[in-house]
């Protein structure tokens, strides 16, 4: 046999060795999910130690195999080795968790030893399935803990031995162990389960055709219909390419075969399935990490979540309801929107467990209990309806495919308590706080953009939940220095880690859309920052406007409400430039500004604002074609 026939073989039987492994562990989480959870370091140490096994057996050291014989034999040696070592050192844990308790700080041989191979494999996995700069943060990170005496300033600390480093990060609650990987086990993977089921369902085609049963008639129906649809099912997938994946790949060529360019259909499309991060009452499941670390109940964070959901889909409503108009594209003819009542009957059903869930949830149960009987239901429906098939295959390929999703976030969420313990060792956070109150000098304004910037660069090409606790680690404590209150600034942070997904140059969202559009990746993802722009204002105004976050009397929270939805309009009529015809710059200019004061948090300043924009919106609309606008262009 010769040396590629060898390889392939190898490959195929890691493969095999995967798929037992990645149903041994959706299994095991399902059933500790329901029955209850095992110690610590079973109930985290063997779903990470399985998760890294699959790391290990699929994702080669390199990207590009050598045609090297001798160092293909190296580099599956030192693979292997990771594989061995990543079994024994998280066996050797469980095996002497109570003598370790015992011995926490003053570590012997033997645990130094199965320390230090446990942690070089998290490195060496989130190595291969983190996006290269998060690899680096973690790598900056641990570099500072070990060499902070070489740092002068207020920076600078005693600096910790490689052994003690490492022995701290690996067992104690405050590392790898600790609270990311916990909410991994416990929470995060049951929710990507249920995700992965409700895709198998075929949830995700029966919301696009109920979305374009309701408003398919209407202007601009397809794209309203992807809105709605991307909009509730990502906030179910908690991943906008899978999103823009699932719902997509029929949206896009409708709203295409309509009249919509197809370079906005997909900006369009990409914007939708983002925000579906944002949307309550499940927020990607990042929604239940926000309220374990703050410490407020779920359903609160929830609700505050609402009115800022609302904004950013009604503005990308507005939008394609405008550019419809713009480019003469008409509704739906009559006869092809599905009938509603057909795609309830043939898909409704699948929307019981996503309904059983949210009920749970707002009746007070934990979102683990929560799920398990959610996705016990979902997998009833499944057998009852014979979908995807009643093979058993279908159910272990489910399990896989979970399996499959979550190791890039046991990688992050791995390589995060890392930070998370260093931070806490060295005091940093403390230290940046100080330094981001010092440079903003008491200035909320500073301090919010210069969190923003650290979230759209931290968050390239990261799933939401470990880029949002990557910065809010790091500027959370900063925020709330400035008067900040904690839900504010762990939603700022959330809001710009979610909105990663259409931030170039790493817009995932976009260039997958791009994908399916068949357009120019750089022109949608461009076309994708414009179209959901609004969402980068959004955290501004809830982080100066409480209200927006349900915090103040109702009187207020209506009053804010009310105009920032106004202030929404008028920047969608901006951003478009639209109204019965095309608007002069002049006009685009006032509807900004307006816009702007509509959202100042001063209610003076709002009602100059809503001035400003009735009257603009009054002589456009009655004297558009004397305004010198320019006629409608057609649609291409």
């Amino acid at each position: 046999m010769d040396e590629a026939a060898e390889q392939s073989q190898g490959v195929g039987i890691n493969k095999r060795v995967a798929y037992v492994l990645g149903g041994i562990l959706t299994l095991f989480l399902v059933y500790t999910a329901g029955f209850g959870t095992m110690t610590d370091s079973v109930q985290r140490g063997l779903p990470l130690m399985i998760a890294f096994a699959i790391i290990f057996l699929t994702v080669p050291i390199k990207a590009t195999p050598s045609s090297n014989g001798a160092v293909n034999s190296v580099l599956f040696l030192i693979n292997a080795l990771f594989f061995i070592a990543n079994i024994l050192s998280i066996t050797y844990i469980i095996w002497v968790e109570d003598d370790l308790v015992y011995r926490l700080g003053n570590p012997n041989t033997w645990d130094v030893l199965a320390f230090s191979a446990g942690f070089l494999c998290v490195v060496e996995a989130a190595r291969r399935v983190t996006p290269p700069a998060f690899f680096w943060v973690v790598m900056a990170f641990i570099a500072y803990a070990l060499f902070g005496n070489y740092i002068p300033g207020n920076f600078g600390h005693p600096g910790y031995p490689l052994g003690e480093l490492v022995s701290y990060l690996y067992f104690s609650n405050e590392g790898i162990f600790g609270l990311a990987l916990n909410v991994m086990v416990n929470v995060i993977f049951i929710f990507l389960l249920f995700g992965t089921m409700v895709e198998v369902s075929g949830l995700g085609n029966s919301i696009v055709k109920i979305g374009l049963a309701l408003v398919g008639r209407l202007r601009g129906g397809p794209a309203l219909s992807a809105i709605f649809a991307s909009g509730l099912f990502g906030s179910i997938s908690g991943s906008g390419a899978s999103n823009v994946l699932t719902t997509g790949t029929f949206t896009i060529p409708l709203m295409s075969k309509v009249g919509y360019r197809p370079a906005f259909a997909g900006a369009v499309e990409a914007v939708a399935s983002t925000g579906g991060h944002i949307v309550p009452p499940i927020m990607a499941s990042t929604v239940f990490v926000m309220a374990e670390i703050i410490g407020v109940p779920y359903i609160q964070i929830a609700a505050a979540a609402a009115i800022p959901a609302l904004l950013y889909y009604m503005c990308l409503f507005a939008i394609v309801y405008l550019r419809a108009h713009k480019d003469d594209i008409q509704p739906i003819p009559v006869g092809e929107a599905p009938p509603l009542f057909e795609t309830l009957k043939k898909g409704g059903i699948f929307f019981l467990p996503v309904g059983l869930l949210i009920l749970l949830l707002m009746r007070g149960f934990t979102p683990t209990y929560s799920c398990f009987y959610s996705v016990v239901f979902m997998l009833a429906l499944m057998l009852l309806t014979g979908k995807p098939n009643r093979n058993p295959k279908a159910y272990l390929d489910i399990c896989d495919t979970t399996a499959r999703n979550s190791l890039m976030l046991f990688g992050c969420l791995a390589s995060i308590g890392i930070i998370i313990g260093i931070i806490a060792l060295t005091g940093v956070g403390v230290k940046f706080s100080i330094l981001v109150s010092s440079i903003a000098e008491a200035n909320l304004f500073y301090a919010l953009t210069m969190a923003m910037v650290a979230a759209m660069i931290l968050s390239m090409g990261m799933p939401v939940l470990p880029a949002y606790l990557l910065v809010v680690v790091v500027s959370g404590t900063a925020l709330q220095k400035l008067g900040l209150t904690p839900l504010a600034s762990h939603m700022f942070v959330f809001y710009f880690a979610s909105l990663a997904g259409i931030t170039p140059p790493v817009c995932i969202s976009a260039y997958t859309a791009a994908g399916i559009a068949g357009s120019n990746p750089v022109r949608t993802a461009m076309l994708a920052l414009w179209v959901g722009s609004i969402g980068f204002v959004i955290p501004y105004m809830f982080a100066y406007n409480p209200a927006l976050l349900l915090m103040g009397t109702t009187s207020e929270i209506l009053w804010v409400t009310s105009m920032c939805l106004v202030g929404i309009a008028s920047f969608a009529l901006c951003l478009e430039g639209y109204l019965r015809a095309t608007l002069h710059i002049i006009s685009r200019g006032i509807f900004l500004l307006a816009g702007l004061m509509l959202i100042f948090p001063d209610s003076s300043v709002n009602l100059i604002g809503l001035g400003t924009f009735a009257a603009c919106f009054v002589v456009n609309f009655v004297f558009s074609t004397q305004l010198g606008a320019r006629p409608k262009r057609e649609a291409q």
